[in-house]
């Protein structure tokens, strides 16, 4: 498993060279390459507040497993 997770992080790597790359032969800057980056992030905190941090259900709401205390 640990293997997995650091050829992951080595794609991520390589990813962002990619991008970078590409956005330099296309408009010769990076500044795309930004842009895309900055709104990546902004979907993965999204992401992470809606499956993470949003407040629990009031009680008689409908149960999700996250709050089954397992």
């Amino acid at each position: 498993m640990i293997g997995i997770a650091g050829a992951v992080g080595a794609l991520g790597g390589l990813f962002i060279n990619l991008a970078f790359r590409q956005s330099f032969m296309t408009v010769g800057s990076g500044d795309p390459a930004f842009w895309s980056f900055l709104a990546f992030y902004v979907v993965c905190v999204v992401v992470t507040y809606v499956v993470y941090l949003r407040p629990a259900p009031a009680q008689g709401a409908h149960p999700r497993m996250a709050y089954a205390g397992v």
